[in-house]
Order: C-alpha cells, then structure tokens, then sequence
C-alpha cells in the first residue's frame, strides 16, 4: 500500500505490521511502499551478477486501496477530471480507437452502468469530491509508472535491458468497491490521499477505467478479467510483430518463463504429486506464430462463472441488482460482440446448452461451488 508517512503504529497495530526478510519492519518518516518496492528491486538488480539469469515478481500495492499520494503528485493532476465521468469516457474510448487497440473491426462503447449518478445533476461540492477520488487514482500511478521507470533504468545501467523479458499486467478490472464500509479496520479520519485515509475511486470512475467493457472486478464480464499486458523483451519480441488475435491468460505466465529457460515443469515436489500445468507459452504469439489449436479457458470467482471457446464467451453474474434471478447464462461472440451488449442465449440455446455442459465438467473436475451452494449464499 501506497503510504508515504509515519505508519499509524498507534492505531491497530496488530492488523498494521509489516515485515522485510522475515523481521517485523517499522517505516521511516516519509515512507511510500510504491518507491520502497522498487528501491529493493533496483538495489537487487544492480548488485546481481550481470551474466547470471535472475527472476523477480514485483507485486505492486498501488493502485489498490487506499489511493495514498503525495501532495507533488496529486498536484499533476488537480481539474484533470472535472468533466465528470462521461465525458472522460468518452475521449479515452476515443483514444483507444486512434492508437488501434481496440482492433480493427468497429466496436461499441458499453452504456455507463445504471448506478453512475448524472454528473450534470451534482452540486460542485459533490464533483470536487468525485474529482477528488480520480485525481489521487491518477496520482498513485503516476508515482508507479515514475518507479517502474526507476527499475527499468537500473536494467538499462547494468546492460541488461535489452536481454531481459519484463511482464506487466494487472490482475483484474477495475474495482468498484467502496471499501468504507463498516469492516474498514484501517484510520480513515484524516485528509484524502493522506496516511490517515484509505480512499478508493468506487463504481463511477471504475466504470471509467473499464472503457469500454461491462462490469467491474470480481464479475467475469470483461471488465472483470480483461487487462492490459505488456511484454517488452527486444532481443526476443520484434515490435510488431504479435500476433494479435491470441487469446492469453494468467496460466500461461509459469509456461512462457519454463520455455524460455528451458526448464521442465515437475510431476512431484517433496514427494507428493503437485497439480499439472494448465497454461500454454505465450512465447508463439509473441513471435507473430499465433495459437496452435483453439483453446478452452474457464473461471469460476465468487460465485460469477464464465467459458470462453474461441469466439464464444459462456458468463453468469451472481447477484447484479437488475437480475430477477441469480446464475442466469448469457452468451456473446465476443468476435462481433467484444462489449457484450448483445445477449444471444435465447437466440442460440443449442451452443449455450453445449457450453453449460462442458463448464459443468470442468466444474466437476476441480471442485468448484455447486449451484446449489451458490444458491444458499
């Protein structure tokens, strides 16, 4: 997390502690996790053996909760939203379109979701607040995107840029979460942004960094599972040359790293039989190769379940205000449809039917929540 003052050790101290090697570890004034993690990232790269290979997973707090900043950052970005969330939307889908990274073929902006209040319809006080909540988002990342400069320049200074694989991506869409509800352990009485504070941007602005899918994380419409993923490696990865039509996920991290080290995954660990490697490499794709054969991906996330094969995207909301009933499946070819605004369940019950039944197998295999569990909750 984002802090860059004293840790209120005075407050829920048990619930606060950190720990650094093992050892309970107190900040010093002026502690930022974000600039902290990439110090120790730097520091490792550059006293490490510049011929000898390394692996590093640096897992970022920002931009999760809260929305810590400092007062220089959050100053790049005052007035920066005041148009409300609409119009935000509207240039970034814009801009997407312009960079080509929406594809080629024509796609839809999905509606702003029901809940997001009329902007035009707040009192100033009410959109400074919402302004507010993007600016100190805005704020974290700009002082993440600053760090990972930091980490990169540290590569680029022992000659090891060029040769080195880096993978960033985030782990889900946008949350809409309000996390200051009633379970908020944390001191939240302080001024927004500050150690004593533990801000998050909520359901309008998530429905903004979403554009231009539907939903929010934690659901497995797209703007729950899709992200951004960026692999920079220029002795391995010509620009431009990705095939853009693969479909990747998380699973294929592990594969990707075991074939570029030529490294063979484990049957046993310890003595005990550990779980198969589910991923397939991305390294194919990266090289313009494309995927061998069709695949099938599944998820099943609180409750939420979703198939996709090949153009195909199988997905059921748990509990979403304007359902009348829970679990109901809907259907998207996600070719022609990449929004998911046109439902084609009741058009195609043949390929739902077909869909339901193979997720149903997987559910069976991996012993995810029955229906009737996911009924009781």
């Amino acid at each position: 997390m984002s802090y860059y003052n004293n840790w209120p050790w005075g407050k829920n101290q048990d619930t606060l502690m950190m720990r650094y090697n093992g050892e309970q570890y107190h900040p010093d004034d002026g502690f930022f996790a974000t600039t902290t993690f990439s110090d120790t990232a730097a520091a490792f790269i550059r006293r490490h053996p510049a011929d000898q290979p390394f692996f590093m997973y640096l897992a970022y707090n920002a931009p999760d909760w809260p929305l810590h900043a400092t007062e220089e950052d959050q100053k790049q970005y005052e007035g920066h939203y005041d148009a409300g969330w609409e119009p935000v939307r509207q240039q970034r889908f814009a801009r997407m379109k312009e960079l080509g990274l929406l594809g080629s073929k024509a796609i839809d902006l999905s509606s702003a979701y029901k809940t997001v209040p009329d902007w035009d319809l707040l009192n100033p006080t009410e959109r400074q607040t919402w302004s507010k909540k993007m600016e100190l988002y805005a704020a974290v990342m700009h002082r993440m995107d600053i760090d990972i400069g930091r980490v990169v320049s540290s590569l680029r200074e022992t000659n090891q840029l060029d040769n080195t694989l880096i993978i960033f991506l985030s782990d889900n869409g946008a949350s809409h979460e309000d996390p200051n509800g009633s379970w908020v352990i944390y001191p939240n009485d302080g001024k927004p942004g500050r150690v004593y504070s533990f801000p998050a941007y909520e359901l309008p602005w998530a429905n903004v960094s979403n554009t231009p899918f539907r939903l929010f994380k934690s659901y497995l419409h797209e703007g729950g599972i899709r992200t951004p993923l960026i692999a920079h490696w220029p002795k391995g990865i010509a620009p431009g040359n990705t095939d853009q039509q693969t479909v990747g996920h998380i699973i294929d991290v592990l594969p990707t790293i075991l074939n570029l080290a030529g490294a063979t995954y484990p049957q046993r660990f310890h003595d005990r039989d550990i779980t198969p490697l589910s991923g397939v490499s991305l390294l194919p794709a990266w090289q313009g190769q494309g995927q061998p054969s069709e695949r099938t991906l599944f998820w099943e996330h609180q409750y939420n379940r979703a198939l996709r094969q090949g153009p195909w995207k199988l997905v059921s909301a748990y509990k979403l205000p304007s359902q009348a009933r829970r679990n109901l499946w809907e259907l998207y070819n996600l070719d022609d449809d990449p929004t998911e605004l046109t439902n084609l369940a009741d058009s195609q019950p043949d390929m739902v039917n077909e869909l339901v039944q193979r997720y149903e197998a997987w559910a069976k295999q991996v012993g995810t929540l029955s229906k009737q569990a996911m009924d009781r909750a």
